[in-house]
């Protein structure tokens, strides 16, 4: 099994297909002090792919230090500057059957 790697501003995270258990009954989580994003692997890959985002959106929001209070362009400006090099890096790959 190939180990993927998902560079968020200059931290890498691996992402970890795991079993559902792994989750608490959730379909992902992110570990922030260990850099890993974990995706439950018994879901279809539309839903997995849906999850990676998501989990990616938290650690944007965290990293990007955003809270409720900011406007929708601070909020669009951040996630873009977090997730355009994620695209450039990884344009479809990072749930690909390998894992």
């Amino acid at each position: 099994m190939a180990t993927k790697m998902l560079n968020i501003a200059g931290v890498l995270y691996e992402v970890k297909m795991v079993d559902g258990d792994y989750c608490g009954g959730n379909m992902g989580k992110s570990n922030f002090a260990e850099a890993k994003i974990f995706i439950n692997k018994d879901m279809p890959l539309q839903v997995q792919e849906n999850v990676l985002l998501h989990e990616i959106l938290h650690i944007c929001y965290r990293n990007g230090y955003l809270c409720k209070e900011d406007g929708e362009e601070r909020v669009v400006e951040v996630l873009t500057n977090f997730l355009y090099p994620v695209l450039q890096e990884h344009p479809f790959d990072l749930l690909s059957a390998e894992n």
